[in-house]
């Protein structure tokens, strides 16, 4: 038998590469790396960036995860494994001579072989144990935590500020000992955040939390209000979780339909729980007809949390005051981008209403709604005063309920055109007291009820002028109808 071309590699490199290449691609790194060291042609053989190219992808590309557990969905082989080359991770060091550790920064690579020393020095770092790293799903949550990166740097560089270092890879609090794969991929870019009002109240020192209240609004997740209903999500360090989950043990269950939950964030009061499940889920503690129990959060914990950056990339969460005696802003959870039946605008004799609703999962009324009221620059009044509310509830089962009251929890504001009101108020007897001047739009906040799939709107009465001084006849302005639905992913 003729023996193979390969053995006179040394005489006739030239035309045997590709079949070399092909052969050196399908065999393990470690002998791929013996075969480089027998001679000059094999070494040079061993370099050849196609090779490098067959490692990337019997490496990562084949350990990709589908849509259950959070990445992409295949694209054709060819554009799948080129995304690896242009989208390769970035790992810096935090100080000369230090280990490298990951970013949320991806960059093309000037080569296979430096693609592939990028992924494999990253999967040694996420996945201490195995080595197998999903590539797809640490792209989904590295583009995430890039565009919060870059949205907190723009908006509220405060909390920007809280986001910690990567998690390490060993030890007690260390990654490997994290189930949820993505879980893994999102604290090894920021363990969490560090807030000293957290800490602080984990402890159970209520003192020292009375000083600290401005911490209230750093959470990373978004939060709401209503009187005195305050949320506001954080992500906890490694370390922080697995006291916090000590502490609830024995008190809550810590277990869902997919298995054993790692927390991950809450609320300042742990009032409100995320976790995350071995299978890759996210799942959130809500208030059912059986108590607290735990419901799905969305698809996956990856769709999850490039959902949430996508929110605030597109401006359908924003910067908010979310805590009344807070003066500090953080992000808010109620939608204020106009978009379909979940935020609504209408502007009725220069009255702007901008109406939306979030579902306060944790809340027995289930529903927080938000009315925001602006006099537009161009309207026919210098000011007008609100008189009082008129609500249109309209359930699934046809029935509609309405509800009428005077002002807002005591409150008619004064809304001054271009902007800007006076918060009157009329706590007690017949008198009007005069309230405090802001530049900003009105915000009413309150609880709809446990009603999922209705309908909210209806109208609110304006006096031009002022109630003490008008300046034409009273008007009703539109409230237009928004939907109470329980959305896909719950924040």
């Amino acid at each position: 038998r003729e023996p193979s071309p390969l053995v006179h590699m040394s005489t006739d490199f030239a035309e045997h590469v590709d079949d070399a290449c092909l052969l050196l691609s399908h065999l393990d790194l470690q002998t791929s790396v013996a075969l480089g060291a027998t001679c000059k042609a094999w070494r040079r053989l061993s370099l050849e960036d196609t090779v490098w190219r067959g490692y990337v992808m019997s490496h990562f590309l084949r350990n990709s995860s589908n849509m259950a557990e959070g990445g992409v969905q295949a694209m054709d082989m060819d554009d799948d494994a080129k995304a690896l080359l242009l989208h390769t991770p970035v790992l810096s060091a935090p100080e000369p001579g230090a280990p490298s550790v990951p970013t949320s920064e991806l960059s093309e690579a000037r080569s296979w072989r430096e693609s592939f020393h990028r992924w494999y020095t990253l999967a040694r770092y996420v996945e201490p144990d195995s080595g197998r790293l999903d590539a797809h799903l640490w792209q989904t949550i590295a583009r995430a935590w890039r565009t919060i990166e870059n949205w907190l740097a723009d908006h509220l560089p405060a909390i920007l500020g809280t986001l910690g270092e990567p998690a390490k890879p060993g030890g007690a609090d260390g990654l490997a000992q994290i189930a949820s794969r993505p879980l893994r991929y999102i604290l090894a870019v920021h363990n969490g955040q560090t807030i000293a009002l957290d800490q602080v109240l984990l402890d159970g020192d209520t003192d020292r939390a009375r000083t600290l209240q401005d911490d209230i609004v750093l959470g990373c997740l978004g939060g709401y209000s209503a009187y005195d209903h305050v949320v506001c999500m954080r992500m906890h360090p490694r370390a922080r979780s697995l006291k916090l989950m000590r502490k609830l043990d024995g008190r809550i269950s810590l277990v869902c339909d997919a298995g054993a939950l790692d927390l991950f964030a809450a609320n300042f009061r742990f009032d409100r729980l995320v976790g995350a499940d071995p299978l890759g889920g996210v799942w959130v503690q809500c208030r059912g007809r059986q108590g607290l129990q735990w419901m799905n959060a969305g698809p996956s914990l990856a769709e999850w949390f490039a959902e949430y950056a996508r929110g605030l990339r597109t401006g359908y969460y924003l910067p908010a005051n979310i805590h009344i005696h807070v003066s500090s802003r953080g992000i808010s959870l109620i939608p204020q981008a106009v978009q379909g039946d979940e935020c609504t605008r209408a502007v009725t004799n220069g009255v702007e209403v901008v109406a939306s609703a979030v579902y306060a999962f944790e809340h027995p009324q289930m529903f927080c709604y938000s009315i925001r009221l602006r006099l537009l620059e161009d309207a026919p009044f210098a000011s007008v005063q609100l008189c009082s509310r008129h609500w249109e509830i309209h359930a699934e089962d046809g029935s509609t309920r309405r509800v009428d009251g005077e002002g807002v929890v005591g409150l008619y504001p004064v809304l001054r055109a271009g902007g800007g009101f006076r918060n009157d108020n009329q706590l007690t007897g017949p008198m009007m007291t005069r309230g405090v001047e802001s530049d900003d739009a009105f915000v009413y906040q309150s609880f709809a009820g446990p009603i999922p799939g209705s309908r909210f709107g209806g109208a609110i009465t304006f006096q031009p002028g002022e109630l003490e001084a008008p300046a034409g006849a009273q008007f009703r302005a539109a409230v237009a109808h928004f939907a109470l639905r329980v959305p896909e992913f719950l924040f």
